[in-house]
């Protein structure tokens, strides 16, 4: 009961429209977007993927302070819920709701890093975002707090063919991996260690 009425205080008033070709970058720095309705455009480089209803934009930016996918803007009217930070804060205090928000973001980057790795050209968007929505999500440190300075190993499983590093840093036999989260690690690492947030 409890956590519905924080949902409920949370969705209050917070519904808009907004029309064709509006950005919605610097917006999402103070909160995210959930898509009800319509279409917006994320450009990572000089690819462009479409995105519809249940997509949300500022996300990544509340967990992580990267700005990496958040160059977004509607493709076409779009209904849409605004949650401030404030207000998306108080709804990480659930761990529950915590964990869902990585999930989800998770599921977002595998999406975009997947669909920009040869690997997959000839799969659609279907097929990726269904392996996409398979994954776990692990927090290898406290999903609260960074720690820059502890490392801990972390054995990936044998049955694991992609992984993608959220947050923090990767090594693999005391080899620093240069990579910009969020990002997939080679699926060759047998075994890797992680700085902050994985």
């Amino acid at each position: 009961v409890q956590g519905k009425s924080l949902l409920a205080q949370a969705f209050a008033g917070s519904s808009q429209r907004l029309g064709p070709r509006e950005s919605l970058a610097e917006k999402a720095r103070s909160g995210i977007y959930l898509i009800i309705s319509g279409i917006v455009a994320v450009r990572v480089g000089r690819t462009i993927f479409k995105y519809g209803s249940g997509y949300s934009v500022g996300l990544q930016y509340l967990l992580t302070g990267s700005t990496r996918f958040l160059d977004v803007t509607t493709e076409s009217k779009c209904q849409v819920i605004f949650l401030t930070t404030e207000k998306m804060l108080a709804l990480m205090e659930n761990e529950s709701v915590h964990m869902s928000l990585w999930k989800q973001y998770g599921v977002q980057a595998a999406r975009i890093l997947m669909a920009l790795n040869p690997a997959f050209e000839k799969w659609n968007d279907t097929a990726i975002r269904k392996v996409a929505e398979k994954g776990g999500c692990f927090h290898l440190q406290d999903p609260h707090g960074a720690n820059w300075d502890s490392v801990r190993p972390f054995k990936l499983r044998p049955e694991t063919q992609y992984t993608v590093l959220l947050r923090g840093k990767c090594f693999e036999y005391k080899g620093e991996v240069s990579i910009k989260v969020p990002q997939m690690i080679p699926s060759a690492f047998q075994f890797a260690f992680f700085k902050n947030h994985a």
